[in-house]
Parts: C-alpha cells; structure tokens; sequence
C-alpha cells in the first residue's frame, strides 16, 4: 500500500466562515512532509481532517488506503500518534515519564490502569530511541520544556503507528533544545511525519516534501525545492522573504 492520506476537492466550514477550500493531496510511503503557512491559514485543521480526528464539510478522505465513512474511525484514531504542546497541560505533573509513556499505549494522557511488562519494556525502548531513558523515574512537570516534547514523541509512538503529526512542537524550546529535538526527529524511523510550523529553519533533511497554505487554500505542494522558494514563501507570509539552503537547513531572511 502506498498511499498514506489521499485529500480530494476537501473543504471545511466553520460557522459560515470557510477554513479550508479544494484541497487535493496524496501523501505516499516514505514521504515525510512539512505544513507551513500564517496562522490561521488551516494547517492544524488539514492534518485533523487527514487523520480521521475531524469531518470535512466536503470531499472525500482515504487513510492508509481505506475511505473515510466504511470503517470504524475510532480504531484508526487509535494508530496515529500527535504530539502538540497543548498536551503539557493534560498530562498529570507528579505522573512520571516513564508512565506518561506507557499512557500513550491507550492514547491516554493519564495512565488510569497498570501497564503489563512488555508495555513497560516498550516504553523503555522509546526513552532510549529519543534520548531521555535516564529522565523516566521523573515526574512530568519537573522535565524542561524540551524534555517534555521528547517524552511526548516516546508516547506517541507507543501504539507503533504508521502515521504521525508534529504540530507546531518546537513553540516553547531555547535554541539548544530546539536543535536536540530536531536531531531526534531527523533520527526516527517507521512512521509518517507530518511537520507542522511556520518556521522553514525547523524543517530538517528527513522532511523531504512541504505543503504552503494560504487562506485555506494550496499555495504550493511538492518537493521542498519546489515549494520553499523566495516567491512562494513571500506570498503566503505576505512579507518579502529571501530563502537560502544552509547545510541542508533552509534559512528565510526578510526583506
């Protein structure tokens, strides 16, 4: 199977105002992608859309190859990871890293039933994947910030899923836990990604593809080279933006 998430002609309405409008997009195997564009602009509510966790207004949506509304969405739900700082806020402070982890098993933030042995085990084999194995006897709310988005990636992919969304995961971190929590992207094997941001530096190498959103609309979509050029990122950000490539990062520069 080699299509991950197939849009066609998908819309959105919310309250009479239109949030996304005619989007067409196939995500295929092997393909990671960054979603960028103002805020506001739809990005958060295209990737919820393209996971099952949102209905749209009009079009149709496939997910690994199956359409939307002939199969239960609840066990789909269940396989893809998402990690977003508003999590910090569900997750309890005194719960530990390790069980915080383990929570994601269930797509839980609070981890209400004792995990067994190979939960655990699992857990542990995350923590060591991105970095944090000696932070798991660590209450939550004593991790940093990036700390925390780590702990958070090792819960979402507990559940071994085939796809799964950064949204916006990089708010928050200093430049040093930035660059840490990227590395660890750029090192994760397995799952989908889908890179939400509108700050082209934190689009790493593994991040191959990028959609531009502008006003719920496709502005471009494609290989990076193609779509994060000095135009197009002018027009969506409605700013006169130069765009380089530095050492596989690119660096946008106004003016």
């Amino acid at each position: 199977m080699d299509s991950i998430i197939q849009l066609d002609g998908v819309g959105k309405t919310f309250g009479g105002r239109r949030v996304l409008d005619g989007i067409d997009w196939e995500v295929r195997k092997g393909q990671n992608w960054a979603v960028l564009g103002l805020n506001g602009s739809g990005k958060t509510t295209l990737l919820r859309i393209a996971t099952g966790r949102l209905w749209p207004t009009d079009g149709k949506v496939s997910i690994l190859g199956r359409r939307i509304g002939s199969f239960d969405l609840r066990d789909m739900r269940e396989r893809i990871g998402w990690v977003s700082s508003f999590l910090n806020a569900q997750i309890p402070p005194s719960q530990t890293a390790l069980d915080t982890i383990a929570a994601g098993a269930r797509q839980t933030a609070k981890l209400w039933t004792e995990p067994g042995e190979k939960e655990y085990e699992r857990a542990e084999k995350l923590a060591v994947e991105v970095g944090i194995a000696h932070l798991l006897g660590n209450g939550f709310a004593s991790l940093s910030q990036g700390e925390r988005q780590l702990t958070l990636i090792a819960r979402a992919l507990m559940p071994d899923p085939p796809i799964l969304v950064l949204d916006e995961p990089c708010i928050g971190l200093d430049m040093h836990a930035r660059e840490r929590f990227l590395e660890s992207i750029g090192d994760l094997k397995g799952p989908t990604l889908f890179f939400v941001t509108h700050h082209i530096e934190e689009i790493v190498p593994a991040i191959g593809h990028a959609m531009v959103l502008d006003g719920g609309r496709v502005l471009a979509q494609g290989k990076n080279e193609e779509t994060m050029t000095s135009d197009i990122l002018s027009a969506a950000f409605r700013t006169p933006i130069t765009v380089s490539l530095d050492g596989g990062r690119f660096i946008a520069r106004l003016g």
